[in-house]
């Protein structure tokens, strides 16, 4: 399976720290450290910042911000992880293009910059991820709750990455120690799937 199993692996929020890299770029405290009671399984985070909506949102189109991002704490870690179980060639890094030109830009100078010109055409920038469930023998592998059902409800595999602002943060199943064993999880998955449990 391995061989031939298609990944789709998302950018923001698994791959790189968009919530870390907002609370610099804006110069404010991480809510779901700072405050988790109030900040677990919330995804406004110009909300959760206390920032307007159109100064958080000039983001959208400052390429800076998009090409300046961290990595995730564990990005290169699950980057790493499906590289070893998967066959490269068949890994896609998937990304929202974003509603303007500088989150689209800076984007791929990211992906160009921190993983190499290569992996610039082989990412699928699109925002509707359950598109691409109709590829057979394929995983999505997301942060956003959403993307992950939607991919699902079109007939697609997809493992949620856990993260404080899902609202199913304490059980989501994807963590880095499960990552490890992508395989077995993903077997393990395909079989609940077909039992229909």
């Amino acid at each position: 399976m391995t061989n031939k199993t298609t990944i789709f692996l998302d950018m923001d929020g698994v791959l790189t720290d968009f919530v870390g890299s907002a609370c610099v770029w804006f110069n404010k405290y991480d809510p779901y450290q700072h405050d988790p009671k109030n900040s677990y399984g919330k995804w406004d985070l110009g909300r959760l910042l206390d920032i307007r909506r159109d100064v958080f949102d000039t983001i959208w189109d400052d390429y800076r911000f998009w090409a300046g991002m961290h990595w995730a704490y564990d990005g290169k870690e699950i980057l790493a992880s499906v590289l070893r179980n998967f066959n490269e060639q068949n890994v896609y890094l998937t990304t929202s293009p974003g509603p303007l030109p500088g989150a689209f830009a800076g984007k791929v100078m990211w992906i160009r910059e921190n993983m190499g010109a290569e992996w610039v055409e082989r990412t699928i920038m699109i925002k509707h991820k359950w598109l691409l469930a109709r590829h057979i023998n394929c995983i999505l592998i997301d942060d956003k709750p959403a993307n992950v059902i939607g991919f699902r409800d079109e007939g697609g595999q997809a493992l949620l990455i856990r993260r404080p602002w899902n609202t199913d943060y304490e059980t989501s199943e994807m963590t880095p120690q499960i990552l490890e064993n992508i395989p077995k999880v993903v077997d393990e998955y395909l079989a609940k799937e077909a039992s229909g449990l």
